[in-house]
Formats: structure tokens, C-alpha cells, sequence
């Protein structure tokens, strides 16, 4: 420090607190707003990136410094993280900040090493874009695959409980009827796609009073109810069932 340039003091110490600070703020607002969190805040993050870099270079030779390949970590971020070209327009903009330093700022010329550099750059923007691309698509392709596999067992699922004959019902936690199974309306009597958002208690509640106690019960306490007995009251007469609830 007792020797070091005076303007590149100042600039370390800026360096330091400017990190310090975006970083605590940036943590802040992605925890309280996360629902806020767009792609312009990646982008100024990204441009903070580029900033603290160039300020890194500058403090420590400008052209010979050591640390201008963190360039090509800001560029391979963009690349990964932001839309397909952004890493080409980080890379230029590192490629100005860059030039910007070394010519104007430290006055050196634009050498071959200087070439290369940027050479190097918009080589790691291109290589990262399209690495970044092929993951998209395939995780594209992978969602879709996904979502045909999901879709066939749930006409599976549907069949499935369509066709079985025993009585199948889902409860919501407030009480309200979320599926039954055709074998469930016939047998308490009632049609289920017209049932489907009603209380229980006003859809069988009088046909089936225990199992409305044995589904509410299931519901408040959290207990699954196993081998249970109850009546219903039907068309010809009273009959039992078996009863078995489980909560999810």
C-alpha cells in the first residue's frame, strides 16, 4: 500500500465496498421479491461483473494483467444463464470496457496480445452460446418427453378408476368433494362430474352419514382409517360396504 499508485488505491478500495454492497443488496432483493426477479436484474449483475473485472485489470497492468480471463467467466455466465445471444453482447461490451482500459485509460497500444484476447473472448461467447443452445433444446426435448409420459399414465390412472368397481373418492382438506370414480356415484347416488366442488355432507351425507364421520375424522385428525364398516342408505334398502382412508 505505502508504495502502490495512489489512483489505483482508490479504485481497490472502490472495488471493495461497490462489491460488498451490490452483493448485500442484490441477496436482499432476490429474498424479499423473489417474485421480482427478472432478467434485467441478471443483466445488471452482469454488468456490475464486467465493471469489477475491467477494475480488476486496470489495478494490476491493464494488458499484461494476469486476471483479464475473468472476462470469460462473466461471458460464459451470460452465455448459460441469459437469452440466446447474450453472451455475444457481454462479450462485446467486455471487449469495449477492455480496449477502453488498456488504450484510453493506461495508454498502450493495441498489440497482438491485446488481439488475441479479444480473439479469446468472442471465441468463449460463441463456444458458450451454443453449448447453451444444445442444452436448451434438450431439455426442451426432455420436457416434452416428460410431459407424454405423464399424460399417457394419466389416461392409464383414468381408465383404470373408471373401470374398477370399487368406490374411489378424493376429500379436500376443507371438506369438498375433488374426485370420485363412476363405481362411488353409483353406489351413494349421485353423478360426479356434478358433484365435484360440493361439501360431502351435501352430497351423501344422508345416505352415508359414517362415512362422512370416517372422511372428516381422516381430514381434522390426520388418521388413516383401515377395515372399517358402513351402511349406506340406497335405493333398495340399506346395504354395507368396507371403508379405508389415507391422507396425502
Amino acid at each position: 500500500w505505502e508504495i502502490a499508485n495512489p489512483t489505483n488505491t482508490r479504485v481497490a478500495a472502490l472495488m471493495l465496498v461497490g462489491a460488498m454492497v451490490f452483493t448485500v443488496a442484490s441477496a436482499w432483493y432476490e429474498m424479499t421479491r423473489p417474485d421480482r426477479v427478472r432478467r434485467g436484474f441478471f443483466y445488471l449483475q452482469t454488468l456490475f461483473d464486467l465493471v469489477l473485472v475491467t477494475a480488476t485489470v486496470h489495478v494490476t497492468g491493464g494488458a499484461a494483467s494476469p486476471f483479464a480471463a475473468l472476462y470469460i467467466l462473466v461471458i460464459a455466465y451470460a452465455s448459460l444463464v441469459l437469452p440466446i445471444g447474450s453472451g455475444l453482447l457481454v462479450a462485446a461490451m467486455g471487449n469495449v470496457l477492455y480496449i477502453g482500459d488498456v488504450v484510453w485509460s493506461q495508454g498502450h497500444d493495441i498489440g497482438a496480445s491485446v488481439w488475441l484476447q479479444l480473439a479469446i473472448f468472442a471465441l468463449a461467447a460463441l463456444g458458450t452460446g451454443v453449448l447453451a443452445a444444445r442444452m436448451r433444446e434438450a431439455g426442451a426435448g426432455q420436457a416434452l418427453q416428460l410431459e407424454a409420459q405423464l399424460e399417457r399414465v394419466r389416461l392409464q390412472a383414468d381408465d383404470v378408476l373408471r373401470t374398477i368397481r370399487t368406490g374411489i373418492l378424493t376429500v379436500d382438506h376443507d371438506g369438498t368433494l375433488a374426485f370420485a370414480n363412476p363405481a362411488a356415484g353409483r353406489m351413494l347416488g349421485f353423478d360426479p362430474p356434478h358433484a365435484i366442488g360440493k361439501p360431502i355432507r351435501e352430497v351423501f351425507g344422508e345416505k352415508a352419514p359414517v362415512l362422512v364421520q370416517a372422511l372428516e375424522r381422516t381430514i381434522r385428525d390426520r388418521i388413516r382409517i383401515s377395515r372399517w364398516e358402513a351402511t349406506i342408505n340406497g335405493e333398495n334398502g340399506p346395504f354395507p360396504i368396507g371403508l379405508n382412508t389415507t391422507t396425502i
